[in-house]
């Protein structure tokens, strides 16, 4: 093996006199964390990404270099704000959101329903959050959990069923 090349198997080991010497001597001081990126800076590095294309493959590797890692809360929070899940996010509608959109906000927010809160069934084979006052707001009070018969009778009372329904 040529001498240089590999410098971290050649030279010598420290003796445990000099480790104890080495360690007394950087006691207090601050680890050198790297350097921060002027804004400058950081305004280049995201004007030359821009219009990127990504491999199909090289999005793959992404993906393969993910599995098994855990994202941290802070990180959960920025990909949900990234992902238009947050309030102040440019594609949030608010409450001028869709019957769908509203109805995948409660699922997000109550997750699904198993139980009825008319007939207590924990035996049907659906389960919808019904809308208490069918405003269909962003509300989570305004919202039970019923299962289908009971849901179809429920809004029969209300007077608030689709068109196709057949009286």
């Amino acid at each position: 093996m040529p001498v240089g090349v590999y410098p971290h198997i050649n030279r010598p080991k420290h003796s445990e006199e000099t480790k104890r010497k080495i360690g007394l001597a950087n006691r207090g001081r601050k680890r050198e964390t790297g350097w921060k990126h002027t804004e400058e800076a950081k305004r280049k590095m995201s004007l030359a990404q821009k219009g990127r294309i990504v491999s199909d493959e090289a999005k793959k590797k992404i993906s393969e270099g993910h599995i098994g890692k855990k994202a941290s809360d802070e990180t959960k929070r920025k990909m949900s704000i990234a992902h238009g899940f947050e309030d102040n996010h440019r594609n949030w509608l608010g409450d001028e959101v869709g019957y769908s959109g509203v109805h995948r906000w409660i699922v997000k927010w109550k997750g699904k329903p198993s139980v009825c809160e008319i007939c207590g069934t924990t035996t049907a084979k659906r389960y919808d959050w019904a809308n208490i006052n069918h405003t269909y707001r962003r509300v989570l009070e305004d919202y039970i959990r019923l299962c289908t018969s009971c849901h179809r009778k429920y809004d029969i009372l209300n007077n608030n069923f689709p068109n196709n329904y057949k009286k």
